[in-house]
């Protein structure tokens, strides 16, 4: 390979895969068949991952990968042909085992908006201070805002 993961070499990060399937399940019918022709030549192409055929009864066929570094995935397999199959196991052997991360990209310009930049309180009306419905109303909010006036003797 190509790439390299290592300082020199490519190290793959798969371990050990192992296919579980069932004898008799209709379901597994593409794992079964996957597994008669296939597999052998998967193993012997790429020695480094320990390859393991397992019998579940009546269950669906699934696949395990164990990485290196501890994690391991499954992959359900009901109902699928070899050439998915394939394509499954391709992509567990080739990936790392670490959580699939988003990569975010901060917007950076050098021309910033002459209207100002956007907030999700942008287009909100302002708080006002209730209005009165009365001036009577008015008057004694205005009493009780303000301090009593101290007499004069």
């Amino acid at each position: 390979m190509s790439a390299t993961n290592g300082i020199t070499r490519y190290i793959c990060q798969l371990r050990k895969l192992t296919l579980h399937y069932c004898r008799h399940g209709g379901s597994s019918q593409g794992a079964r068949t996957f597994i008669e022709g296939d597999l052998l030549r998967l193993a012997q192409q790429h020695p480094e991952v320990v390859w393991e055929a397992r019998v579940r009864h009546n269950s669906h066929p699934f696949v395990v990968a164990e990485f290196l570094n501890g994690r391991t995935r499954s992959v359900g397999l009901k109902n699928l042909p070899v050439e998915q199959i394939a394509e499954h196991l391709n992509n567990l052997r080739t990936s790392s085992g670490d959580k699939i991360q988003q990569i975010k990209k901060t917007t950076i310009t050098k021309r910033p908006s002459l209207q100002g930049t956007w907030h999700p309180f942008l287009n909100t009306a302002p708080a006002s201070p209730p209005v009165s419905a009365t001036p009577a109303a008015a008057a004694a909010s205005a009493a009780k805002a303000s301090p009593p006036a101290a007499k004069k003797q």
